[in-house]
């Protein structure tokens, strides 16, 4: 997929419920790694207007040039990875641009209709 105002996908980010045995599949049924893990991550935002800290394991690894994210959510607090009843979202979670103006990209996309939620 190409946006016209952001240009094509750099990555497709996943939510998974066992990061170690995800790696697994995607190398064995796509062939994609090696991969990089970063254990242990702190994540501060605001969701939904709500300071949160959420923690999560994310694997990282490439096909071709789209970056594939894995992330297993650690900690139970609201956050984008969770549904309204606390429950992981698992499965296909976001796609991403890298963008050189970071304001003025969610600025044209706000102006699409685009809530920013974290």
């Amino acid at each position: 997929m190409h946006d016209p105002a952001l240009g094509p996908i750099d990555q497709i980010g996943y939510v998974v419920a066992d990061l170690d045995r995800s790696i697994a599949r995607w190398r064995a049924r796509h062939e994609v790694g090696p991969w990089t893990v970063f254990r242990n991550v702190r994540l501060d935002g605001c969701h939904l207007g709500e300071p949160v800290t959420v923690t999560m394991d994310v694997g990282l690894a490439y096909r071709g040039d789209l970056q594939i994210e894995l992330i297993h959510v650690t900690n139970d607090t609201p956050s984008p990875y969770r549904d309204a009843h606390g429950q992981p979202l698992v499965g296909l979670h976001h796609v991403a641009w890298v963008v050189d103006d970071l304001d003025a990209a969610v600025a044209r996309l706000a102006a699409r209709g685009l809530r920013v939620v974290f």
